[in-house]
């Protein structure tokens, strides 16, 4: 197949009018290319749109229409099929963690597994991220520091090699203990749901965490010692220290304002934009041409605290990043797709449209509405 015509969004600029040729679930060539005569190729006219690499979204529960906290495998599979009409062509499915290892559990991290091994075409599953469980009292409902057992961490880490990526606290006893065991095994380590210390926070990075977890919710500034002396929390921590954030880009959870300050401070080779959708019902959706701030509302998580829900899906959250918070439109689908892709290490097959690399390409139009989705070679939405 050919995708013709398009605007192509590189970090560098743009390219006018640039063809992509795909054979066998790869990008093979690039520039103007000549189809007369050939009729065995499919063509995609995107004259007119743009055309970037598939978005990538390295933590969502779910989202307008479908739910990734799945225990069974073909639900996922369906799941991640959905979202890649959002043109999300690489999605880190994302759970609840839990310290015991119940049935129910392990039965969850099996589907998981099954998962990945069939998700052959289409949007693809890079693996799983489990946030939490072990966060201080402050930071979740139980209202108790959950201490991890760091036997049962390499049992679920043994019978569930889907888990690439964990959110965790290093305040919590056994924290950094628990940060050393999942460098270890190759699993990226996620700072977040956390209140601890500049100290505390930089022993974790020197341990091998890089990441910090939805950037300015679950954690804390700067902080004031007995002694008096004002010291930076996790908010500055993750600023000064080279750290890759995400954040949820729907203008609510950070502001406009906010966002543009984290792309000024990290730039956007340390920022990817996250949805942290939950699912929502589509009969229940804002509705295409709702604003933005529609595709958030308030949620009750049962500790007192005002929290709020997510449903956007990522165009629009690029969209808010461009139009409400000043970042070009190439440093903005750079945080949707590059970015992530260096933070996951597949960054060699995925987030640039290049010869060789999946054929994950997306063209949208200028308000971000999505026209084609192509995953791996598969065309996954065509609104053309």
């Amino acid at each position: 197949m050919i995708v013709k015509g398009g605007k192509t969004i590189t970090p560098y600029g743009f390219f006018k009018n640039q063809d992509i040729k795909v054979e066998s679930q790869k990008i093979t060539e690039l520039g103007n290319l000549d189809n007369a005569g050939d009729q065995t190729q499919e063509i995609f006219d995107v004259s007119g749109l743009y055309v970037s690499p598939g978005f990538i979204d390295i933590h969502s529960h779910g989202g307008i229409g479908y739910n990734l906290m799945c225990d069974n495998e073909q639900d996922i599979l369906n799941a991640v099929r959905e979202c890649g009409k959002f043109g999300v062509t690489s999605v880190m499915p994302t759970i609840d963690g839990n310290e015991n290892l119940t049935e129910e559990v392990i039965r969850q991290y099996q589907a998981y597994n099954d998962a990945m091994k069939h998700n052959e075409t289409g949007t693809q599953i890079l693996g799983v991220h489990v946030e939490g469980p072990y966060f201080p009292a402050s930071q979740n409902p139980r209202r108790i520091d959950i201490i991890p057992d760091l036997e049962n961490v390499a049992k679920l880490i043994e019978l569930a090699p889907c888990i690439k990526r964990v959110t965790t606290a290093p305040e919590v006893e056994h924290g950094l203990e628990l940060i050393d065991l999942l460098v270890k095994n190759g699993i990226a380590v996620s700072v977040g749901h956390c209140e601890a210390s500049f100290d505390k926070v930089a022993e974790a990075y020197s341990r091998g965490a890089r990441q910090v977890t939805h950037f300015f919710t679950g954690m804390k500034g700067v902080y004031r010692e007995e002694t008096g002396d004002r010291k930076p929390g996790l908010i500055e921590t993750a600023q000064i220290l080279d750290f890759v954030i995400e954040v949820i880009a729907n203008g609510r959870h950070v502001s406009p304002e906010l966002l543009n300050m984290v792309y000024r401070v990290k730039g956007a080779d340390k920022v990817c934009i996250v949805t942290d959708s939950h699912y929502l019902p589509e009969e229940e959706s804002p509705g295409d041409n709702a604003h933005w701030s529609k595709y958030v509302c308030k949620a009750d998580f049962g500790d007192g605290k005002l929290h709020l829900n997510s449903f956007m899906p990522m165009p629009i959250m690029v969209k808010v990043m461009v139009k409400e918070a000043g970042v070009s439109l190439i440093d903005a689908v750079r945080m949707a797709t590059l970015t992530p892709a260096e933070t996951m290490k597949v960054d060699d097959v995925k987030g640039k449209l290049l010869p060789g690399y999946d054929a994950d390409i997306v063209a949208f139009d200028d308000d971000f509405n999505i026209k084609l989705v192509i995953a791996r070679g598969t065309v996954v939405k065509n609104a053309l």
